[in-house]
């Protein structure tokens, strides 16, 4: 974070929760692995939720993997903050968002709640829930398995979702 110029304020830290959790998930919006990974903390956890889907819980390098796998298959990903409020005393902000995408099997849309724990400075992401429609995600993550796995051959993808 820069310098404040003399005669001007710091922004609060509910704005620069805001502007910040704002930031982390745009950054889904430029599709590249080391953009979507450039607001979390150097030990940042992800954990997939809810609990039923059994996904475990991720650090950077085990959600970089996990992430890059998925990109390839997806292009013209948007995400759309629906709404977000901001717990400045305790550095959390809570997301509603959407996301719309294309595969080869069709359209993909998803709806999330994201839960963003920052750092002490409210800079960096030192945890993130992401509850996902498990309805919709489910179903549609094991057929696109299933198509990458009977049209394009194995690399792991559809171990993760294909039956």
């Amino acid at each position: 974070m820069g310098s404040i110029p003399p005669g001007s304020a710091a922004p609060s830290k509910a704005a620069l929760l805001r502007k910040n959790a704002t930031a982390a998930v745009e950054s889904y919006n430029s599709w590249n692995i080391e953009t979507i990974l450039a607001p979390r903390h150097e030990t940042a956890t992800h954990e997939i939720l809810p609990k039923s889907l059994n996904r475990p819980i991720m650090n950077n390098n085990t959600y970089r993997s996990y992430f890059s796998a998925i990109m390839p298959y997806f292009w013209n990903f948007t995400v759309t903050i629906n709404d977000l409020l901001v717990d400045a005393e305790q550095n959390k902000v809570v997301v509603w968002a959407r996301s719309t995408a294309m595969t080869e099997i069709g359209e993909y849309a998803n709806e999330y709640m994201l839960m963003f724990f920052f750092d002490e400075r409210g800079e960096k992401i030192v945890r993130s829930l992401e509850f996902v429609d498990s309805k919709v995600t489910g179903p549609y993550m094991e057929e696109l398995g299933r198509f990458i796995r009977e049209k394009k051959g194995s690399d792991g993808f559809e171990r993760r979702y294909g039956n």
